[in-house]
């Protein structure tokens, strides 16, 4: 029957192709924009999973550091020294993590502070002294992914500084000295003993630039064992060991020791060097021929200035091979030569590089071809009223040729080849130590020796430094109750004497021996007066021993 109404044509033919089409266009971006959320929600998950596997982790290693008993805290192996091991690998849920713990001591050195609240003492504000304390850092973290490593740190206290009331902390810092621009040493640290009068201890761990000793014996208030000398060896001489030496200018000073009281931490810091060999070659520049003596090489090293002739040890009939320099092994750094053979002009070198090897060779050939030439020889010879040698005295000679300069060595001498003849010279002497200085001319016509004899200024007076076995490393001088920076240091001459000019008043004098001991363990005492002779030499008890 006809209803009058007409068929729906969308339900007789269905959605058209471009219908579904934008449906399904529609639902795939819908689709493709919940994926990403998705997994980002998953990989946020993981990682927070991951995070919360390493924090109950590093919490966990953190806690049962605490619940270790103190002394075992630290390792096997190494310094501090206990049960644990530095590292290990913890597998959960099938994923590795890597634990890596780093104990150190820790503690303050100064005075009214606290490490943590309370301290190891019990009492707030009370200094906790030394470096009893062991800072824990625990790191957790898995290799070749991208999960952010966890730390924890944590400080573990010692039971109480009571309990250490005889026993004290010293850090030795390690320095090693070697020349500008080269190549640093591979050389390991040598490890470090602490000497005393009647005993030595020994680092116990691999040896490092700082190594610590912690819980050593404190030192006696008393003359014996006041001090923990720093050394490469059980005893006082022991300076050497493993290809290093302590250098000769921290032996017989404060540098060298520390006094450690009950419960307190000191800390000493110690150059140390490889020492160098040095050969020297002479040759004729005309035939190539050996030269032979006389001959003199003033020798400028890092440690001062030194002079080697034909009737020195080290001489081997044209040259000279030398390993020490007053009485120590000579130190790598930048050197200058001056060298003077009978009928040859002077030769002068500076800022060599000795030895140029470093730090694969030790050894060093410096060679010198020289040249034949007619002129004098001028020695120059600086002493004091007295008639001691003084050392290191600066000298400006002014020639024809020009102006040089020179240093005067063991025997208060310098010398200079002055080519022509009848030649005019001026020397000028400039002392360190506080003797007027000199100007004298010289006309020149033969060889000849210039003798300046540097006298005392108005208000002053002169100490001569002395020692009866000529053992001396260097003296030391300062006014009574000067600081550090005022020391100044008197290298001895030939005769193992120094000589200094000072204004009249007390002064303070020490110094060190060869063999490596400081035989005045404090100052001593002087009073110089105007115009008057002060000869010091300690008592025969404090002479240094025979070089």
């Amino acid at each position: 029957m006809d209803n009058g109404m007409k068929p729906n044509a969308r339900s007789d033919r269905g959605f058209t192709v471009i219908e579904v089409a934008v449906a399904l266009a529609i639902l795939g971006t819908v689709i493709v924009m919940t994926i990403g959320p998705i997994s980002s929600g998953f990989d946020i998950l993981r990682k927070a999973n991951q995070a919360t596997i390493g924090t109950n982790i590093a919490q966990g290693r953190i806690e049962e550091l605490r619940s270790l008993a103190y002394e075992d805290v630290g390792y096997t192996s190494s310094v501090p020294s206990g049960v644990l091991q530095p590292s290990q690998t913890v597998t959960v849920n099938g994923l590795d993590f890597t634990v890596d713990t780093d104990i150190k001591y820790f503690g303050s050195i100064n005075p009214g502070e606290d490490i943590i609240p309370q301290g190891g003492d019990g009492v707030q504000g009370h200094f906790d002294s030394g470096i009893d304390y062991k800072q824990v850092v625990v790191t957790v973290s898995r290799a070749g992914s991208d999960f952010v490593p966890i730390v924890m740190t944590t400080i573990i206290a010692p039971p109480s500084l009571a309990a250490n009331d005889n026993k004290a902390n010293v850090i030795v810092n390690l320095v090693k000295v070697e020349p500008d621009g080269a190549s640093p040493s591979i050389l390991p640290f040598p490890k470090v003993y602490l000497v005393n009068d009647t005993s030595f201890v020994v680092f116990p761990g691999a040896p490092d630039a700082t190594q610590i000793f912690a819980g050593v014996d404190a030192n006696t208030s008393s003359g014996v064992d006041y001090y923990y000398y720093g050394r490469l060896g059980g005893s006082m001489g022991s300076l050497e060991s493993g290809g290093w030496r302590i250098h000769p200018g921290d032996v017989g000073t404060e540098a060298e020791r520390v006094h450690v009281p009950p419960t307190e931490s000191g800390t000493m810091t110690l150059r140390i060097y490889h020492p160098a060999i040095l050969h020297i070659e002479m040759y004729d520049q005309a035939d190539g021929s050996e030269i032979g003596g006389p001959a003199t090489l003033t020798l400028t090293e890092p440690l001062g200035v030194v002079t080697f002739t034909e009737t020195s040890s080290e001489w081997n009939g044209s040259g000279w091979d030398i390993t020490e320099a007053d009485g120590a092994p000579l130190m790598p750094g930048s050197y200058s030569f001056s060298l003077l053979a009978s009928g040859y002009s002077q030769v002068d070198r500076p800022d060599v590089l000795v030895p140029s090897g470093y730090p694969d060779s030790a050894d060093h050939t410096e060679t010198f071809t020289l040249t034949a030439a007619v002129g004098f020889t001028l020695t120059m010879h600086v002493q004091d009223a007295q008639g001691v040698p003084i050392r290191d005295v600066g000298l400006t000679i002014v020639e024809p040729g020009g102006t040089s300069t020179a240093t005067t060595d063991q025997n208060g001498d310098a010398t200079r080849f002055v080519e022509g003849s009848m030649v005019t010279v001026t020397v000028t002497a400039t002392s360190p130590f506080g003797h007027e200085p000199l100007t004298r001319n010289v006309m020149l016509s033969s060889d000849q020796t210039l003798t300046l004899t540097l006298t005392t200024p108005s208000g002053y007076g002169l100490i001569t430094f002395t020692d009866n076995n000529q053992g001396v490393e260097h003296y030391e001088y300062l006014p009574r109750n000067g600081s550090p920076d005022d020391i100044i240091r008197v290298y001895p001459n030939v005769n193992g004497q120094g000589s200094a000019a000072v204004a009249a008043g007390y002064w303070s004098l020490t110094k060190a021996c060869l063999n490596g001991s400081s035989k005045s363990s404090n100052w001593w005492g002087v009073y110089v007066s105007a115009g008057t002779t002060k000869v010091w030499s300690t008592s025969s008890s404090m002479t240094c021993p025979a070089s």
